[in-house]
C-alpha cells in the first residue's frame, strides 16, 4: 500500500498546487510545479521534490503516513518571495482537504520549514516537510 500511496499523494499534492491560485499567481507560470525541472524553467518555482512513506496501521485502521518535501527556489532580492510561496503553500495544504485517488485524507499538516541560500549566493531554496496520513478507500 505504502509504494501505490506515494504515487497517488505526489499527484494529489500537484493537483492541489497546481489549482490554487495564490500559489500559481507567485510562480513564474502558473506551470512551474515540477516533479523534473526543465534546465530552462524561469524562477520562481516550486519542486515536489523528496517522498517517503511508511505503514501506519492498527487493529482498526491500515493506512500510510506519506512525508514529502515541497522545494521553491526564488531569485528575487531577499527572501520575501521564497517567504510569499512558501505561505501560499502552507495555506493551501495544511489542515486542508483534498482528494487522493484511492484513499481518503486524514490529514495533512506541514511539519516544518527551511530556507536558506544557495551556495551561488543568488539563488534562495525553501523547503517545506508535509506530513499526510491516507487510509484506503472503502471499496
Amino acid at each position: 500500500m505504502t509504494t501505490e500511496a506515494l504515487q497517488q499523494v505526489q499527484a494529489a499534492v500537484y493537483t492541489k498546487l497546481s489549482g490554487d491560485s495564490d500559489v500559481t499567481s507567485l510562480l513564474a507560470s502558473a506551470a512551474a510545479i515540477y516533479d523534473h525541472v526543465p534546465a530552462t524553467a524561469a524562477f520562481p518555482y516550486i519542486v515536489i521534490a523528496d517522498m517517503a512513506a511508511s505503514p501506519m496501521d492498527t487493529q482498526l485502521f491500515s493506512g500510510a503516513t506519506v512525508t514529502i518535501a515541497i522545494e521553491t527556489y526564488s531569485r528575487a532580492a531577499g527572501k520575501t518571495e521564497a517567504q510569499q510561496i512558501a505561505a501560499a503553500i502552507a495555506a493551501a495544504l495544511h489542515h486542508t482537504d483534498f482528494a487522493v485517488a484511492g484513499h481518503h485524507l486524514v490529514s495533512c499538516r506541514i511539519t516544518g520549514t527551511q530556507l536558506a541560500q544557495v551556495f551561488d549566493a543568488t539563488t534562495w531554496h525553501c523547503r517545506q516537510t508535509a506530513q499526510i496520513l491516507v487510509e484506503p478507500a472503502e471499496t
